[in-house]
């Protein structure tokens, strides 16, 4: 979810997270099997940023749901370690 963030942030900015939460829905085991997930950006705006992502068995309804905020900020020169 912060990589959907990230791939929406201009040149120069970087992020931290300010919140992430995740409410299982199902139960998950090793035998679940494989899980696909999506991280979808709502909104970015000019300080924070929002992300969710279902997560859904490949045979089945979702077994969790997350949410992502992220706050940005502008990197300047100095701070970029090299």
């Amino acid at each position: 979810m912060g990589l959907a963030i990230h791939s929406m942030l201009p040149v120069g900015t970087g992020y931290t997270t300010l919140e992430f939460k995740v409410s299982f829905i199902k139960g998950m085991t090793k035998d679940s099997g494989r899980v696909r997930t999506e991280g979808r950006t709502l909104n970015v705006g000019r300080r924070a940023a929002t992300s969710r992502s279902p997560h859904h068995r490949f045979q089945g309804p979702p077994a969790c749901a997350c949410h992502h905020d992220l706050s940005g900020f502008r990197i300047s020169e100095g701070n970029v370690n090299r």
